[in-house]
């Protein structure tokens, strides 16, 4: 093991009984290893369940890769099945992911747990909100999505935005409407029995969200678009989940720890010990190009493709609809194939220039040293769902979000730096 790995591993053991406790390695330090050793060790002291959450099935897949390389046994549960029963027996801990943890029919909810490690840290708050926001799709719901448009549109009317609120018929439309908490409470009850009528308790893309709001649409958001209605709250009550009961250990791994209130907004806590070794680990040699600057007239997307054509890249873009505009040059993979496609890519020589294109993973995808030289990072990483659009965009509070961007742009430097004896190339 690297001196800071036992750093940690020796401070979190003086530590251990605290219920929550941070652990900061820097990519490329081996969190990974720290991490599977702090739940083995919690599985060992109580003989009791212990749960790892990784962000993606991926991750998840390639995590338990890693501790059957150290020698350590594990349970797997995603797509609804175990791999083994060691969880189950209190001996060894079962790695999933924060869809499985945190879906409103979650198994785990009433599993007796002792110890939950949650992987990647910094990368739970937009997954946590989308768990806890009911998504009503214009093309699923028609009926529905009229009815509640058609609720608030005399609010809209007597406000002077009767003209942009119509606006909303055209599917295409882009603008995003709050419906004020006032006038949410004026209009609850026929609210309440559009949403009880559509059954959305039956439907999979809805039944998992409706489960955490149903019983709590006075105290949601209400956010209106050309293509859905949102229901989410203006804070994910994590804390009444049984995870973060008292008696129940939480250890927070993640490579940049976000701001306290950040973090504060995600896990609904700050953690009482934050445990940073000093390592060189992930200190990697680094050449960033801005093509935007360059201060030629030319897209810079265009500048950047030319710059790849002849090299090995990996490019990582925000969602699959920005996915679109490198068609040209590389198709992203199916979203059950991404662990077969990264595994195809690492192994493919530098020489037969290969892309690979990753839409909103920046985390978990281990490139180190030639199996990855260059990586094209377009658009700003950013999971950003209704209400934070509103916030960014309507509002101009773009402070809020500007460390958990900064963490995430930091992070996804870290796919292809892997050690103090890498180097490679970004380009943004």
């Amino acid at each position: 093991m690297w001196l800071a790995q036992g750093d940690a591993l020796r401070e979190w053991h003086e530590n251990r009984a605290k219920p929550d406790v941070g652990i900061v390695l820097n990519t490329g330090a081996g969190k990974t290893l720290v991490g599977l050793l702090m739940a083995q060790s919690l599985v060992n002291e109580q003989r009791e369940k212990v749960l790892y959450a990784c962000s993606s099935i991926q991750l998840v897949e390639q995590t338990t890769e890693k501790a059957r390389g150290y020698g350590l046994d594990v349970t797997t549960y995603f797509r609804h099945e175990f791999s083994n029963d060691l969880f189950t027996r209190g001996e060894a801990p079962c790695i999933t992911t924060y869809q499985a943890l945190f879906n409103g029919k979650s198994k785990f909810l009433n599993e007796h747990l002792a110890a939950v490690i949650f992987d990647d840290a910094h990368a739970a708050e937009h997954l946590l909100r989308d768990h806890f926001s009911l998504r009503i799709a214009r093309k699923e719901f028609s009926d529905v999505y009229a009815a509640v448009h058609a609720l608030f549109k005399r609010y809209h009317d007597k406000t002077g935005k009767a003209g942009s609120y119509a606006e909303l018929e055209d599917p295409r439309c882009h603008h995003l409407f709050l419906i004020p908490p006032f006038e949410l409470h004026s209009q609850l009850g026929e609210m309440t029995r559009i949403l009880h009528e559509a059954r959305l308790q039956q439907e999979k893309s809805t039944m998992f969200a409706w489960e955490h709001v149903r019983d709590h649409v006075d105290t949601c958001c209400i956010m209106i678009s050309g293509d859905d209605i949102t229901i989410t709250p203006p804070f994910v009550p994590v804390r009444s989940l049984p995870y973060f009961n008292t008696g129940i250990r939480r250890v927070y791994l993640s490579a940049t720890l976000s701001a306290p209130d950040a973090f504060a907004r995600t896990f609904g806590c700050i953690p009482e010990e934050v445990i940073a070794p000093t390592t060189t680990a992930g200190e990697c040699e680094r050449l960033i190009v801005i093509p935007s600057r360059a201060n030629l007239e030319r897209d810079d997307i265009e500048m950047a493709k030319e710059l790849i054509d002849r090299r090995k890249a990996l490019v990582l873009v925000p969602t699959y609809s920005r996915a679109t505009r490198w068609e040209d040059v590389v198709q992203p993979p199916p979203r059950k194939d991404v662990s077969r496609y990264v595994r195809e890519f690492r192994d493919a020589p530098a020489a037969d220039s290969v892309k690979l294109l990753l839409a909103a993973r920046y985390d978990g995808v281990d490139l180190p040293g030639d199996t990855c030289r260059v990586m094209v990072i377009d658009d700003l990483p950013m999971g950003v769902g209704p209400l934070e659009r509103y916030l960014w965009e309507r509002l101009r509070l773009s402070a809020i979000l500007r460390t958990a961007i900064a963490s995430r742009v930091v992070q996804s430097f870290g796919r292809i730096s892997r050690g103090m004896s890498d180097h490679g190339v970004v380009i943004l």
